[in-house]
């Protein structure tokens, strides 16, 4: 389905790049989009979504309901695309049938990965999203990539949202960055039983993040 999608490269000039990626120390100097809207990278109000790749069915309802009302409310989803959370919270968006979301890959456009999930990204752009990387085609994920992709999804969001994430998780890298950068972080908590929700419990319980239970609590929600 991405064969016939537009493809764009964006730099800081044109009006669509995302200005506040210039709040990071080594920010991007071109982003390449696939898509139709590459606009929508410059509107207000983003919100990142992501949590553990090792989601339990717990975590897995939660983000696809978040990424339903975050959808139908009208607010843009951007999130990593990875298995786990970001999985979930694409499926919900996309059964939505709002506004689609954003995906921030960690390889070049023409290597979706994971390879898994080729289907639900190609339905992403096929749903008006975006698919975006600052990697030249050919570009393979390595670790340096996930974590430079943390960075991106941490600055181009108003606000961050952790849905599970063990104490060890990259995830957290992500939060950690976002509130760095003066972004809004919140976090789901989780049963205390649980190791997937150890890391955002934490998080909350130390301050570090916002508890929320859905969309209606994030900023600048909706009525």
């Amino acid at each position: 389905m991405t064969d016939t999608a537009q493809r764009h490269t964006i730099t800081p000039d044109d009006p669509a790049w995302p200005t506040q990626l210039g709040d990071l120390d080594e920010a991007p100097e071109r982003l390449h989009v696939l898509g139709d809207n590459p606009d929508l990278l410059s509107m207000s109000g983003l919100v990142t979504v992501t949590g553990s790749r090792a989601s339990t069915a717990y975590g897995n309802a939660v983000a696809q309901d978040l990424g339903i009302q975050l959808s139908s409310g009208s607010r843009l989803l951007v999130t990593g695309g990875a298995y786990g959370i970001d999985t979930e919270v694409l499926r919900g968006a996309l059964s939505s049938q709002g506004v689609p979301p954003i995906v921030i890959l960690s390889s070049g456009l023409d290597v979706l990965y994971p390879t898994g999930n080729r289907d639900l990204l190609n339905a992403v752009v096929a749903a008006g999203g975006l698919l975006v990387s600052e990697y030249e085609d050919g570009t393979r994920p390595s670790r340096t990539n996930f974590l430079r992709r943390g960075q991106l999804l941490a600055a181009l969001s108003e606000q961050t949202v952790i849905i599970e994430a063990s104490p060890r998780s990259s995830t957290l890298d992500v939060a950690r960055r976002a509130k760095e950068l003066g972004r809004d972080v919140a976090a789901v908590p989780g049963p205390v039983t649980s190791v997937a929700s150890a890391g955002t419990n934490t998080m909350i319980a130390r301050g570090d993040a916002r508890l929320i239970a859905g969309a209606d609590d994030l900023i600048g929600a909706r009525s």
